[in-house]
């Protein structure tokens, strides 16, 4: 493993950072599955997420992420429109349901029009087991299918706003 020597033992966020900070940063996929890595509420993973716009997939299974780690992540997805997909499932990640209703909040904010157009369509987001897959309805709106382009995404979100204001 690549963090089981030096300052880095402790937590792979070093190794991750030094990786991020490279200069030519032309990825489609990051797997990181398995690093140990503690965010702390440093931002260098959701600064990448949120600028870089070449990532399609990011793996963060099995680390030691948090509520927190997991807010700035789904802070970062608002802006980012060409990840296709992150995995936070996970029996190491410490992760409770604050930490992924921000992340579906990211996905669909079913609050108003507005919040919807301003969510994430693009990333399918997979969750911890015992929590709603993305793909799933949350409050009643359909979350990003990560076979689908943002349109349709969109579209199937408002239409389903749209459904639910109308049936109450």
């Amino acid at each position: 493993a690549c963090c089981d020597e030096g300052e880095d033992s402790a937590d792979g966020y070093g190794i991750l950072e030094r990786l991020l900070m490279a200069d030519n940063k032309k990825w489609e996929s990051l797997n990181l599955q398995g690093n140990r890595i503690q965010m702390l509420g440093r931002t260098c993973l959701s600064d990448f997420i949120s600028t870089n716009e070449y990532i399609k997939t990011i793996i963060l299974k099995d680390n030691m992420l948090n509520d927190q780690d997991v807010h700035l992540i789904a802070e970062a997805l608002r802006t980012n429109s060409t990840l296709r997909s992150i995995y936070l499932e996970s029996n190491n990640n410490d992760i409770t349901e604050t930490g992924w209703s921000a992340v579906r909040r990211a996905l669909c904010n079913a609050s108003s029009f507005n919040s919807i157009f301003g969510s994430n369509h693009t990333c399918y987001v997979k969750l911890a087991e015992g929590h709603e897959p993305a793909e799933i309805l949350y409050d009643q709106i359909i979350v990003n299918n990560g076979e689908k382009g943002w349109k349709e995404n969109f579209a199937i979100k408002m239409h389903s706003l749209i459904l639910k204001r109308h049936a109450s």
